[in-house]
């Protein structure tokens, strides 16, 4: 089953991150639970906000990649006018990993890379950024995810499958 998230607040609050911290290390191999060790990850723990001092650091064992760790710095410029708070909250959230940077993924295009396939099937994937801009006009946290063409930059809406493509350290 693939959980999808509480729409109040951030990761913090989501049903995602509590199902990953209590249900998820019963479906893995002892092995890798036992190894894996907890990092911090920096995260918009608000949802729908304008201020990035709403992103905090949370200490998870299993996580979902942020937006800026697959795509990295998205500058004021890449947002229109009105929206360009929306590049201190998305790229708040941790430094691109290097993989991503050598793949050249970005957040202004789709990108093959970041394709993921369940059953020979494009699907869509987890991040664990909030849609603040999104956000604020719902009742609830709407919550970023890859598209199944490798678009890093879509808000989700409840109801439609998105898979769940764990991080972990050891």
């Amino acid at each position: 089953m693939v959980p999808s998230y509480t729409r109040l607040g951030g990761w913090e609050q989501s049903s995602l991150r509590t199902w990953m911290a209590d249900e998820l290390p019963e479906l893995l191999p002892g092995e890798l639970v036992g190894n894996a060790v907890a990092v911090d990850k920096l995260t918009n723990n608000a949802g729908a906000t304008r201020d990035a001092s709403a992103i905090t650091t949370m200490s998870d064992t299993f996580w979902v990649p942020s937006m800026s760790e697959l795509c990295g710095y998205q500058g004021p410029e890449t947002f229109s006018k009105e929206y360009t708070y929306l590049s201190a909250l998305y790229s708040g959230e941790g430094n691109q990993y290097q993989l991503f940077y050598e793949l050249g993924i970005s957040g202004l295009t789709a990108n093959e890379r970041l394709v993921r396939k369940v059953d020979g099937q494009p699907v869509y994937w987890w991040e664990r950024t909030p849609s603040a801009d999104s956000s604020e006009d719902a009742a609830s946290t709407v919550f970023n995810r890859v598209m199944a063409d490798g678009d890093a930059f879509n808000g989700a809406t409840p109801g439609e499958d998105t898979y769940v493509f764990p991080g972990f350290c050891f």
